[in-house]
């Protein structure tokens, strides 16, 4: 099970990934075999934080057009540093033509201090350091 944060202006949401969106091997693949069209690597800039116990990894970046739905899959291998694979599903019908910015987030538990994470995307693999926040 992957717990997945969802970033909504102040507020964050905790949801569960189903099995089917969980990577499974080291080279990431479409994780939603039902429409492997529509979903692919994103692309963007990345930041993480620990507080409180917890790791936030915050992706930031643009879409050519509004509706994509982006989102971030935990690597199901313990990993350390732990990873991460950022995907978009590219919206269908009629969508709004205009640059599109976005700001994900995804967190996790940590009780012992996290240096960095790994995050896949369509332009490769990235280390992120993870900047410590004193409460």
């Amino acid at each position: 099970m992957i717990r997945m944060v969802l970033t909504c202006g102040t507020a964050v949401f905790f949801m569960s990934l189903p099995a089917s969106l969980q990577t499974k091997n080291a080279k990431p693949k479409a994780p939603m075999t039902s429409e492997p069209s529509n979903t692919e690597l994103c692309s963007a800039t990345y930041r993480a934080e620990q507080i409180s116990g917890h790791v936030v990894v915050i992706a930031s970046g643009s879409h050519n057009t509004g509706g994509f739905k982006t989102f971030f899959v935990q690597s199901t291998h313990q990993t350390s540093p732990p990873a991460f694979t950022l995907w978009h599903v590219k919206p269908t019908g009629m969508v709004t033509q205009a640059l599109t910015p976005f700001d994900f987030a995804v967190g996790f538990a940590a009780k012992h201090l996290v240096e960095s994470v790994v995050v896949h995307d369509a332009s490769g693999k990235h280390s992120v350091p993870v900047e410590q926040v004193r409460e």
